[in-house]
């Protein structure tokens, strides 16, 4: 009995321990398999962003060289920089095409180093253009040129030998040819008289000294110019005073003086423009000292 036991005992113990031996065994192999997975996992991640890397390079390689076979497909033959070149940005070529109004036949180049620079392809447009646009500013300037000469004008100056009563008068002659009366402006009983309706630019300029001089009498230090019309269409509105200024000196004191008035008025058809002052001895007796004038705007 006691050796039937003693060998049911050896058994267990050598199940048991065979038991111990085999779980150890699994946890060795599952430690060792382990980081053999871990770098599998990291050399596999490794090559698809090598790969990566590589099919976006050659993605935007391929793309560049299809670009700039396109560009030289384009541009058909290109130019190098000279030092006469005519060039402008390609952007602008279509506003300088329809500028130059016949110019839609001249060719151009894009210069090789400048993508954004074209060229024209030849000097020879360029004597084309240069008329093209002299004759444009030519004609616009004759156009404003007739427009002014059809516009009712005058400039007159004072005429000195005519001071001795209390009303202005003109003259034309002021010894330079510079006084005149065109369009239809007439010199009417010491005004000047519009043809027709319409703004004008109206202007008097006069010189005045005050007082006198010594040993005479003196003036009122206070001087008043002003610029009045009439119309002969309307002779019950009288005159109507439009511009006015008044100039003060000290008492005493010898001085000169000058009054400007200007605006552009509307002015009705046959209206007549005169000026006045208050004082007419006060004017200082020189032609070119006393003027005034007109046009229409």
């Amino acid at each position: 009995m006691e050796s039937k036991s003693h060998r049911e005992y050896v058994l267990i113990t050598s199940s048991s321990e065979l038991g111990n031996r085999f779980v150890n065994d699994r946890k060795q192999v599952e430690v060792i398999t382990r980081p053999r997975k871990t770098r599998v996992l990291i050399a596999a991640l490794c090559v698809s962003v090598v790969c990566n890397v590589f099919v976006v390079v050659f993605f935007f390689v391929h793309k560049e060289i299809l670009l700039q076979s396109e560009a030289g497909t384009q541009r058909g033959h290109c130019a190098r920089l000279e030092k006469n070149n005519v060039c402008l940005p390609c952007s602008s070529k279509e506003q300088f095409i329809l500028a130059s109004g016949e110019t839609r036949d001249i060719k151009w180049v894009t210069l090789c180093s400048y993508d954004n620079l074209c060229c024209l392809e030849s000097y020879e447009p360029l004597s084309r253009l240069i008329q093209i646009f002299s004759l444009n500013h030519t004609a616009a300037q004759t156009r404003r040129d007739g427009d002014m000469v059809k516009r009712p004008a005058a400039h007159v100056y004072i005429d000195v030998n005519q001071l001795k009563n209390d009303t202005l008068s003109w003259s034309l002659g002021d010894g330079f040819n510079t006084a005149f009366l065109v369009n239809g402006v007439e010199m009417v009983e010491a005004s000047l008289q519009v043809p027709e309706a319409g703004d004008y630019f109206v202007y008097s300029f006069i010189t005045f000294k005050s007082p006198l001089s010594r040993g005479a009498v003196n003036l009122s230090p206070t001087f008043g110019h002003y610029v009045q019309r009439d119309n002969s269409a309307l002779p019950l509105t009288g005159k109507q005073l439009l511009l006015m200024n008044r100039k003060s000196s000290p008492e005493g004191d010898f001085s000169f003086q000058s009054s400007f008035l200007s605006a552009v008025l509307r002015l009705r058809r046959h209206d007549r423009i005169s000026t006045g002052v208050s004082e007419i001895s006060s004017i200082y007796r020189a032609t070119m000292s006393n003027f005034m004038g007109l046009y229409r705007v």
